[in-house]
């Protein structure tokens, strides 16, 4: 914008890659001044870098303590991309999707897929892709306001239930480790004390939604190349 010769260059200094994860462009251009050739400067050289990066979300702050499997993320998924079709996911008390393990998320003894909050009183978790999760015990979040996710998209960390040593332990104790971040909008949620649109009832916990594609980013995850891509990768501008 600020060249006036019309032949501005754009350069690739690393040709960038899928696992790179960003790529930076360099530009440059020459401004002809009218005034400065006086003092005998007759050009500017103008130079300017940019860079972007994408890859899916490798770690952040979930609005829910829950990890859900893979398995339920692929029950209605196609090449590893969601389709939006709407599930009910039960937690308690046997689960609803199978894995190699058994039944999950009630796949670690006294872990129905609860995760242990930041805080006291508090939704929220902070987790990271490749990292244990440790569980919080029992079938209903405590200490957890449930209506701020009504009818929003938010991300929910998934575990591998097909792999044996994806989870460990019992109780308090017991974990999981973090497979990836899949986007969930919640239609519905049937907890011990707290209820939406409940999908389910009598002794039975479970939340209803379906996973869906999402192409923002969320201020409260890191995005990375090595996530896997569960719809939820983004392509963002990166501060340098």
């Amino acid at each position: 914008m600020n060249s006036n010769s019309g032949e501005a260059v754009a350069t690739v200094p690393a040709v960038p890659s899928a696992s790179t994860g960003r790529v930076t462009v360099h530009n440059s251009a020459v401004r002809e001044h009218w005034f400065a050739p006086v003092l005998g400067v007759d050009s500017t050289a103008l130079t300017t870098t940019s860079s972007a990066g994408w890859g899916g979300p490798t770690g952040g702050t979930a609005a829910l303590p829950l990890i859900i499997s893979l398995c339920d993320f692929n029950k209605f998924s196609v090449g590893g991309i969601p389709t939006g079709v709407e599930q009910t996911i039960v937690t308690t008390p046997a689960g609803t999707c199978s894995g190699a393990g058994g039944n999950s998320p009630t796949i670690v003894p006294g872990g129905f897929g609860w995760l242990e909050t930041d805080a006291k009183k508090s939704c929220f978790t902070t987790t990271n892709i490749n990292t244990k999760a440790y569980s919080e015990p029992g079938n209903t979040p405590k200490q957890c306001d449930l209506s701020t996710i009504r009818g929003k998209t938010i991300l929910i960390p998934l575990f591998d239930e097909a792999d044996l040593t994806s989870s460990g332990g019992n109780g308090r104790g017991a974990w999981y480790e973090v497979y990836g971040y899949a986007a969930f909008h919640v239609t519905g949620y049937y907890f011990s004390g707290q209820s939406w649109n409940p999908p389910c009832d009598k002794n039975q916990r479970c939340i209803r939604g379906y996973f869906t594609s999402m192409v923002n980013t969320d201020p409260d995850f890191t995005y990375g190349p090595d996530a896997p891509n569960l719809g939820t990768s983004a392509v963002y501008l990166l501060p340098d």
